[in-house]
């Protein structure tokens, strides 16, 4: 059917998505193997707050310019979402006596996120796999 993978998405991330997308588009069938036995292990380079962080802030700029291209009017969107994602972040800060290293790591990601949405509305382009780790 023509798809590829789209080779500009190469260092910012989202590609596989959007091939997903298009395939979808296409007519392709896909599906979910619930009973599908996946793993993934993580180098130490990606464990720090620091990368959490920039990888919810470039996989939210990314999916964010995506819905951009798509819709234009999409950008307003952020006026809600922002405000509701800030929200929920002062809520993983303030549940941090009790989810502890997985409420930093989600409040991480989560700011993150925010980050990302903000500065995609100004231009920003992912550069998550410019430098490959593990």
């Amino acid at each position: 059917r023509g798809l590829k993978f789209d080779e500009r998405l190469q260092v910012t991330g989202g590609s596989d998505t959007q091939f997903c997308r298009e395939a979808r588009r296409a007519g392709v069938r896909t599906a979910w193997a619930a009973k599908a036995i996946v793993y993934e292990t993580f180098p130490p380079e990606r464990l720090p707050l620091g990368y959490q962080f920039a990888r919810g802030r470039d996989q939210s700029t990314t999916s964010f310019r995506r819905k951009l291209a798509e819709r234009p009017g999409a950008a307003a969107g952020i006026l809600i979402s922002v405000p509701l994602k800030v929200l929920g972040c002062v809520g993983l800060v303030l549940s941090l006596p009790v989810t502890r290293e997985y409420g930093l790591v989600a409040a991480f990601r989560q700011a993150g996120w925010i980050a990302g949405r903000v500065s995609a509305v100004f231009g920003r382009v992912s550069s998550l796999y410019s430098n490959p780790t593990g």
